[in-house]
């Protein structure tokens, strides 16, 4: 056990003692110190330090522990969710989900820059801790929406494009029509967006509602009949198992109708060919028994409100 002295008032060495006894000597903190093991004087508050707590000593080790595990609980829960709460943020404000994500990083950024740059770096590892989850989701967030852009948000939703293709987000940023189409744009309906992969068409409503699977070409004509039947838009030709040329011409396949107000289907693709008058829609196919080539013509007709309210079917003979 080591064993120590100390300098009195009259510059007289005392001891030995151990270090407890050394420390209920009541010294003063800058009284001299000889430990036997040693070869140099020490001043008491050295001795004494090691084994003498400071009071309230032990409350910042429990504050950086509280702090590490909640940046680290924190900065998990923010990549995980970060780009979620951007969407839903932007949705209220109208704008693109990667503007509060720059935002949220600059606040995050700004106390711990100051800290870093300030006598000492006083308090940067506290500030450091603090900012962490957000310094954390916002980075991510920022470069997932760098990476794949989006629209500002409209009517609760916005468009998005990712390297697999392009889609729509709801406002908590989940996918709601998903990114796998060459090309998203508005209908001519409210509440309604029109999809295109490999030239073909489909339509969804802007929550994520399929309404006609992407598998049709689709050409649309206002007045089709030569009145004001279909107010708004007027009937939408789809031909479904046709090509395409460069011009988008079609060829082959089978033709029907849609009502372009709401994209339901009013003729089914089973036609050669479809026309109209102010009170029905016509459907044309063929049939061929034996030597003899047969004209069939399927007649839809529909109220004043636009309900269909029966079906007709009519022959021509040709031979």
């Amino acid at each position: 056990m080591a064993r120590y002295y100390y300098l009195n008032n009259r510059m007289e060495k005392v001891g030995p003692f151990s270090r407890d006894e050394l420390t209920r000597q009541g010294l003063r903190p800058d009284t001299r110190v000889w430990e036997e093991e040693s070869d140099t004087w020490r001043l008491m508050y050295e001795i004494r330090r090691p084994q003498t707590p400071v009071k309230g000593g032990t409350a910042p080790s429990l504050v950086k522990v509280l702090l590490v595990s909640y940046a680290v609980t924190g900065a998990i829960v923010g990549l995980l969710a970060g780009r979620f709460a951007a969407a839903f943020a932007a949705s209220w404000f109208g704008v693109k989900p990667l503007l509060p994500a720059i935002i949220v990083l600059i606040v995050a950024a700004l106390p711990v820059a100051v800290t870093f740059f300030s006598p000492g770096r006083k308090g940067f590892v506290y500030a450091l801790l603090a900012a962490t989850p957000f310094l954390a989701s916002s980075l991510f967030t920022t470069g997932y929406y760098l990476a794949n852009p989006t629209t500002s948000y409209k009517e609760g939703y916005c468009f998005i494009e990712k390297g697999s293709g392009r889609g729509t987000l709801d406002r908590f940023g989940r996918e709601s029509i998903p990114c796998r189409y060459d090309e998203i744009l508005p209908w001519f309906a409210p509440g309604i967006l029109r999809v295109e992969r490999d030239g073909l068409r489909g339509l969804y409503s802007t929550s994520g509602e399929e309404i006609l699977p992407c598998e049709y070409i689709m050409g649309v004509t206002r007045n089709f009949t030569g009145n004001e039947r279909w107010e708004n838009i007027g009937p939408v030709f789809i031909n479904q198992g046709g090509t395409l040329d460069e011009e988008r011409n079609v060829s082959g396949g089978k033709w029907g109708i849609i009502d372009g107000r709401d994209g339901q289907i009013l003729l089914p693709c089973i036609y050669e060919s479809v026309w109209g008058n102010n009170k029905c829609l016509i459907g044309e196919y063929g049939v061929r028994e034996g030597g003899e080539y047969r004209w069939c013509y399927d007649l839809y007709e529909f109220d004043d409100n636009d309900n269909f309210v029966r079906k007709g079917r009519s022959e021509w003979n040709h031979f």
